[in-house]
């Protein structure tokens, strides 16, 4: 299992436990909030939901196309038609992949050629990066790192049977996330 890397720069603003049926609104308040080339590095347990986020993102940028995995090509890219952040383009980047060279302690090829594919993008166009696994390359994206999200399952019993599980997320960030979610009904 990977260890996640928490970002040590980056305060923590915020600890929200929340169900699938809230995160459009939580990829709303992260939209309303994004900067150009903001990086926001999501992290968590496969299955934690990371992919899931990114498509509600995704459908909050008003992107056309579903937001898929982009596991086994490393990378997709969407353009933005009209976003009023100045955001042009998500770029939604998994790192998952690169966890067996890291663990072997030495880069390869496609590392670099990830890095530098990515930060060549970012700087042509102002973007919105959302990097899974990015504590696998946290040694070389820590600089550009804006935002990280720490999602955790939890168990809630208080949840009704109909809901879907229940997830914790911890924001971490360069400046706070302005959120207005509703509880769960």
């Amino acid at each position: 299992m990977l260890t996640p890397f928490l970002t040590p720069y980056l305060p923590l603003q915020h600890t929200l436990t929340l169900t699938e049926e809230q995160l459009p609104a939580f990829a709303n308040a992260i939209v309303a909030n994004a900067t150009p080339n903001m990086v926001l590095s999501l992290e968590g347990n496969l299955g934690a939901g990371k992919t899931t986020l990114a498509r509600y993102i995704g459908e909050a940028l008003q992107i056309p196309v579903r937001v898929t995995s982009p596991t086994f090509v490393y990378y997709n890219q969407y353009p933005i038609i009209d976003n009023p952040t100045g955001v042009q383009q998500l770029i939604h980047a998994d790192c998952y992949r690169l966890a067996e060279t890291v663990a072997e302690a030495h880069t390869t090829a496609t590392d670099n050629w990830l890095i530098a594919e990515l930060l060549t993008l970012q700087q042509q166009t102002p973007t919105l990066l959302v990097v899974e696994w990015g504590s696998i390359l946290a040694a070389r994206l820590q600089p550009i790192i804006t935002h990280h999200l720490q999602i955790k399952t939890v168990s809630d019993e208080t949840l009704p049977e109909t809901e879907s599980v229940a997830r914790q997320y911890q924001w971490f960030g360069s400046h706070p996330l302005t959120l207005e979610i509703a509880p769960s009904e």
